[in-house]
Formats: structure tokens, sequence, C-alpha cells
């Protein structure tokens, strides 16, 4: 999973392997076979659904569906219980109900290969030729999680489709493009919105040919153009996304701001999850440790880690977009009150951007990340089990073993970092020569 040129000279990195890669990989190739696969599956599902107790799709994509529904009779997509998403994704999916079911399913498949294009397209702005970025690309594409997300109707790869295309945009300094689909992609899932500082962060660096400080980065925000990007970037992105939030409160009123975005502030899931805050929000619903009035703010204090986390990886990384957001997402991810697989796919997703840029070998260092993290993934799930399956009261079994989880996510985290090459430079070279 992890690459390496280095640290050994029997090591295989993207590059390395480009040669055999040469023989075999291609983008008409990858893009064939990514899309075959997804296509099988997709029958497959339709089958299993029909002829299987155990369902293939998500129940997820029928609450997606339920939502559009209500839209097509006229009423609110909240009007179906659990659904809490933006009504977006009720109107994209309301051919769901007009058209064919199978609809949604092929929307979301469609984003993971537009997925795989923009992943493909930034490698490339590094100026990574055509081996490594199909290496890379493959990754994603022939991913068995990310495939299986997809197929079963999930529409998370669309949100990660949205960042990668803010990225993309804004590594090629199309800035006014990259703004709007930033606002577009807060708007969907509020979790990008941590992804501000690093893009302003990114726009102030852009122009300095050496190595910035955080110093350096306030000073040249007296540099009236910069100044004026970094303000434009802003007013884009947010106007497009509290405008749309402005036009759907209107429709809907307050549950529309409940149900898309304050819901998931104050979530707590205490049947069980792979955070490290189970145990205590499991407790908590059961004996109510904390005086009433006192629940909410346990809710906002658990975001303190991840904020102090999170800004400091993009101060840490001010001269490297990819890798700043990509460390950022996987600290989210591993420090959130409630944390399901579904999550993993937004690190994922930008994992292929900076694997080309580590020193860490594909053959053995690659292999004991990638164990580790499937090793600690699977104990937990035993342990789900038990709960879910079983009807055991394992719940204390849960919370350790997400605590090793945690460690495991940490660990995979200090070791990207450890061994990450800046890939600015390769980026201040394209914008020099572009202007």
């Amino acid at each position: 999973m992890v690459l390496k040129r280095e640290r050994s000279s029997k090591a295989v990195g993207p590059e390395a392997l480009s040669g055999t890669a040469s023989k075999w990989l291609s983008w008409p190739a990858l893009l064939g076979a990514a899309s075959i696969i997804r296509l099988t599956l997709l029958l497959f599902a339709e089958w299993q659904d029909r002829n299987m107790a155990l369902k293939y799709t998500d129940i997820d994509y029928v609450v997606y569906t339920d939502a559009a529904r209500f839209v097509v009779e006229g009423g609110s997509p909240y009007d179906r219980a659990t659904y809490r998403y933006s009504p977006l994704l009720a109107y994209i999916l309301i051919p769901n109900v007009t058209l064919h079911p199978l609809f949604g399913k092929v929307v979301f498949a469609s984003f993971d290969l537009l997925a795989g294009a923009f992943i493909y397209a930034i490698l490339k702005t590094y100026n990574k030729d055509d081996e490594t970025g199909y290496m890379c690309t493959s990754f994603w594409l022939l991913n068995p999680f990310v495939i299986n997300m997809s197929t079963r109707g999930s529409f998370e790869t669309l949100s990660c489709t949205i960042v990668l295309g803010t990225v993309l945009a804004c590594l090629h300094r199309r800035l006014d493009t990259a703004a709007l689909l930033f606002g577009l992609a807060v708007h969907l899932r509020i979790y990008p919105i941590m992804y501000i500082l690093p893009f302003l962060l990114h726009i102030c660096c852009r122009e300095n040919a050496s190595k910035p400080s955080l110093r350096g980065v306030l000073a040249s925000l007296t540099r009236q153009p910069i100044l004026v990007s970094c303000l434009r970037f802003c007013v884009i992105s947010g106007g497009l996304c509290v405008g749309l939030c402005i036009f759907f409160y209107h429709m809907y009123g307050y549950v529309f701001l409940q149900e898309t975005y304050f819901y998931h502030i104050t979530r707590q899931d205490t049947r069980h999850n792979f955070s490290v805050y189970f145990y205590y929000l499991y407790l908590q619903g059961q004996q109510q440790i904390l005086h009433p009035l006192l629940v909410p703010f346990q809710s906002l204090l658990s975001f303190l880690p991840q904020f102090v986390v999170v800004i400091a990886i993009a101060i840490k990384f001010a001269n490297d977009l990819t890798f700043a957001i990509f460390a950022q997402t996987l600290a989210f991810v591993a420090f959130n009150k409630v944390v399901t697989a579904q999550y993993f796919i937004w690190y994922m997703s930008l994992l292929p951007l900076v694997l080309p840029f580590t020193k860490l070998a594909l053959r053995w260092d690659g292999l004991k990340l990638a164990a580790a993290f499937l090793c600690a993934e699977v104990g937990w799930g035993l342990a789900a089990y038990q709960i879910e399956f079983n009807g055991n009261s394992a719940f204390l079994m849960v919370w350790v073993a997400g605590i090793v989880f945690f460690g495991t996510q940490m660990w995979v985290l200090v070791q990207f970092m450890h061994n990450h090459k800046s890939a600015g430079p390769l980026v201040r070279t394209l914008h020099n020569k572009a202007s």
C-alpha cells in the first residue's frame, strides 16, 4: 500500500515499478476493468436483493430513495425518518423513483471513476509519469472497499470526488472553480470545512521559493494580490454554501439545519462504533453520568482534540496541500466521537496522492501498515459481532478494540508524516512555468 525509493536498494515504489507496469497497465485498461467490476456488482446486487434474505444494498440507499420519493410527491425529504443529508442528494436521486432504483448507484459508481480521473490528473500536475499515475490511481479504482461502498449505494464517493476536484482546480490556479467546488463539498458533507486552512495556506505559499514558515505565511497576507485571492476564495465558497443553506432553510425550515448539520455535531452512537469515545457515550446513555444540562457541551468538547490536531497539521504541512488534507482527514476520523467504516473512504481517496512522495517501502513497510490496520479493524469487528449478532453485552470489549484501532491509525499517520517528502517545489515549478 505504501511506497519507497530511498531506504533500500531492493525497495519497490511506483516509479521503480513503472517499467513493469507499462507492459500491462494503461488508462483504458484500468478504466475498463474498474467499470466492468462495478457494472458486474451492480447487476449482482439487483439479483441478490431480490432472491436472498441478506441484502447487498446499503440501508442508507433505501433512505435516500425514500426521501426522493417524498420530494416527488410534493413533500419534504425529511418526512423520511433518519434522512440526515442535504435535500440536494434527494433531488439528485429523483430518477430512482421516476426511472429506475438502480440510477443512484450508477451515479455513485460513475463518480468513483471520475475520482480516479482526478487522482491521475493531480499526480500528473506533480509531474509524475503515466505508469506511476496508473499504479496509484489503481489503488482507488480497483480497491474492493471503494467498489463495495459505491455499488451498495453509499454517496460518500460523491463528496470525495468533489474534494478531489477542488484540489485539482486549486493546484491549477483555478481558484474560483475550486471555491465553488469547496462550497458545494461543505454543503453536502460538513467535514471538508477543515480543509479551508490548507487551501488558504496553499494560496499564500505557492509563490514562495523557499520552505515557508508561519511568519512567512502571515507576511504574505500583507501582499494585496494574495490577500485578495484568499478573501475571494472565502467569499465564493462561503457564499455558495450559505446561499444553499438559506435556500433550503426557506423551503424546509429548521428541520433542514437540524438533520443536515446539527445532528452530525451532536450525534452519539451508543450501540457500537470505532471511536475511543464509544464506551463513555454508552455509559452516559445508560447511567446519565453528566447532568442533562451539560450533555450538549460534551459534544462540543469532543471536537477540541480534533480542532487542535487538524490546525497543527495544516500549519506543519502548509507547503504541501495534498499531504496536509490527507493527514488532516486521517486524524479527524480517528479522533471523531462517532467513527463508522464509511468514514475511512474519506482518507482513502486522498492516499493515492501521497503514495509517490513517501520513503516507506511497498514490500515491507506497506504490508506492515496495511496488516496492522486490517488486524485492528477485524479485531473490532469480532467484538462488535458479539453485540450485533449474538446479543452479548460486549460494550467494554468494543471500546478496548476501538482504543487499539485508534492507536493503529495514529501509528500509520506518524509513519506517513515521518517518511513524507514534500511535493511543494514541484507545484511551484508548474506555477512558474504557467506564469
